[in-house]
This record gives structure tokens, sequence and C-alpha cells, in this order.
């Protein structure tokens, strides 16, 4: 997994609580089902931390973008 992909996947877990994420990986030939497992934010979040994806610094990011775009008092248009 790249951080991207785990940032995504962590998010996507994150904005609806009490959900978990379903990776399924499909042979595209056969359409058979090879894997199947299901993660936790708390599971991402930890395997996060294998792969240098921190958290915390997504959410300060999060949080200063939708406090400067209040800040701006943009127009709609």
């Amino acid at each position: 997994m790249t951080r991207k992909e785990l940032a995504d996947e962590w998010i996507a877990t994150l904005v609806r609580p009490g959900s978990k994420l379903a990776r399924i990986r499909v042979d595209p030939l056969s359409n058979h089902v090879l894997t199947y497992e299901t993660k936790s934010l708390k599971q991402l979040t930890e395997h996060g931390s294998e792969i240098a994806f921190k958290p915390g610094e997504a959410l300060g990011n999060l949080h200063s973008l939708f406090n400067d775009l209040i800040a701006a008092k943009l127009t709609p248009g």
C-alpha cells in the first residue's frame, strides 16, 4: 500500500463513524476473489505508522484548510 492509498482509505473510514473498510482483490481474467479483508479505522491508523503516514498531520492539514476557507469569506461564483 502506498501512503496515498492508505490516506484515501483512512479518510473514507474516518468520515463514516463505525464503518469498516473492505479490501477485495479480484483476478481480472477469472473474476475470482483472491483476497478479502476488513479494516477498522484503528487498524488503518496502526498500519499508517508502518509506512510513515501520520493521521494527526492529515487532520491538522484538513483543519487548517477548512479554517482558511472560512476566513476567506469567498463569494459564490
